[in-house]
């Protein structure tokens, strides 16, 4: 595909307290673990499946040695296993059956046993693309549109793609852009939403805003979000009438979820760069984008549009940008290791008769003492779990220590944390580096140390936050923000400041619903 790709990698404010946003105990937000591997490496390999002809990782500067350290291993196999297959592409001799050796499939190739075919003497090794390579974009910005505004928009030279950081699907990237570009020729970009169809997720911690959209035009069209906040403020649904004008059957969905993926035409840098549209971008990217979608009626004369595709319910998708949805991913990976893998499908006994379940997967170097049984859980690289131990539905973190006689159910356990004997968790979060007192009983709890932070550091978060303070960690995640920002609840007056309405229609009025 003939699109650059950026990932953003937000602070992860919606995982406290395992990210990087207090203290030095945490993880930058692409690099916490789902399935015993970091987030992103599920986003670079959708990317590389895509076959976009250039990866941008953008990331706060703060963050980025520590994100290029963590993905050194990830890179360094990617290169690796390009130089062992072509290898053996190189070594498969002209007038052997190519498909003892090497599927076909496995190197997009098609062989015929006529013309060009593998009897013929053809080198393989031309089919196998070298893997896009992985550029790393560093950010002084606060907020991802000024981001996009002022260090993305120069370097773009084609059409593009927006990405987080910690999404999971079995969608492929061909879909999206197949819907993107048979969509109307009006359409700057492409907003992809998507509907939660995990039970287990937390419903309380999902970001729903109202979401108006119009399916009468030759392609659907995103026209509007309002924040939840803002309609319980004013206690109904506040829709510009020139809105309804346009487009009288327009739809309003409060089940839509923003996966902050945008596939943009290269027309959009233009109109973001031009001072004459007064776009302002000193904003997070859903409000920008959602304030191009307003383009679409806000003006008499016609303007381009921002078009919407909602994933469909055969596929999965999901964010891991809050808690709930985070434990949820990890186990949607077990489901899918256990599905597809022909090993360790069944429950594996130690010499010691303690239980690992198939169900379970388990990181290198780790020890587990008699009689402990374990289900359902992903446990990280050198941990160390006592006698007797019952873990069930658990997230573990690398370096952590168990002693004997604990239970331990539906638990986020960070990395070097010390759980002490005859404990019982239970849906609790307990941050990195902590000591769980013996014998303590715990039901839904967040375990965390106790962090002092120098005055400046705090004047100035606070300020970070009075900047822009109004809708919870946005769709809601901080790929949005390099910092903290939100869908504001009032920015349906507020941000009316990039554009001017016209009164054709003579009316400025609010359809109430």
């Amino acid at each position: 595909m003939d699109y650059q790709a950026f990932i953003f990698c937000g602070k992860g404010h919606g995982l406290e307290p395992f990210s990087k946003t207090r203290g030095d105990t945490g993880i930058v937000k692409a690099l916490l673990p789902v399935g015993n591997k970091p987030m992103i490496e599920y986003v670079l390999d959708w990317c590389e499946q895509a076959g976009f002809k250039e990866i941008n990782i953008v990331i706060d500067k703060n963050d980025l040695d520590l994100l290029k350290e963590g993905l050194g291993s990830y890179l360094l196999r990617r290169e690796e296993s390009y130089k062992k297959l072509m290898k053996n592409l190189n070594s498969v001799s002209p007038f052997t059956n190519s498909s003892s050796t090497l599927s076909s499939a496995s190197v997009g190739h098609n062989y015929s046993s006529s013309g060009n075919g593998s009897a013929s003497g053809v080198n393989l090794s031309h089919n196998l693309k070298k893997p896009t390579p992985i550029k790393f974009i560093s950010s002084e910005c606060q907020n991802t549109g000024e981001c996009l505004a002022k260090e993305l928009l120069p370097k773009i030279t084609s059409n593009f793609v927006l990405l987080p950081c910690d999404f999971i699907t079995d969608i492929p990237p061909q879909i999206l852009s197949y819907q993107f570009l048979n969509m109307s020729d009006d359409n700057l970009c492409m907003s992809v939403y998507y509907k939660n169809k995990f039970e287990n997720i937390d419903k309380k911690q999902l970001s729903n805003c109202f979401t108006v959209y119009s399916e009468e035009e030759d392609s659907p069209v995103l026209l509007d979000i309002y924040s939840k906040e803002s309609v319980d403020k004013n206690k109904y649904l506040q829709i510009r009438t020139q809105l309804l004008w346009r487009f009288p059957k327009a739809t309003v969905s409060t089940t839509l979820l923003n996966s902050f993926i945008y596939f943009c035409s290269y027309k959009l840098v233009s109109i973001l760069g031009d001072a004459e549209n007064k776009i302002n971008c000193n904003k997070s990217l859903t409000k920008v984008f959602r304030d191009l979608s307003r383009r679409s009626w806000q003006h008499s004369t016609k303007k381009e549009t921002v078009g919407i595709f909602v994933i469909p319910e055969v596929g999965n998708f999901l964010r891991s940008n809050n808690l709930s949805s985070y434990m949820e991913a990890n186990r949607y990976i077990l489901k899918v290791r256990s599905t597809y893998s022909s090993n360790n499908t069944s429950a594996h006994t130690h010499n010691n008769n303690s239980t690992v379940g198939g169900d379970s997967f388990v990181g290198g170097n780790c020890t587990f003492g008699e009689k402990t049984n374990i289900k359902k859980s992903v446990i990280g690289n050198n941990c160390k779990i006592g006698k007797k131990c019952r873990i069930v539905g658990c997230v573990i973190f690398p370096n952590l220590e168990i002693e004997d006689d604990c239970h331990i159910e539906n638990c986020i356990i960070g990395n070097f944390a010390k759980i002490s004997k005859k404990c019982k968790l239970t849906n609790c979060y307990v941050e990195s580096s902590y000591e769980v007192g013996e014998k303590s009983m715990l039901k839904g709890e967040t375990l965390k140390s106790l962090y002092l932070a120098d005055n400046s550091d705090e004047d100035n978060n606070n300020n970070e936050n009075d900047e822009d303070n109004d809708h919870d960690d946005d769709d809601d995640d901080d790929d949005e923000y390099m910092y903290r920002e939100e869908i504001s609840g009032e920015d349906d007056e507020e941000d009316g400041e990039g554009y001017e309405y016209d009164d054709e229609y003579g009316d400025d009025d609010i359809f109430e619903r």
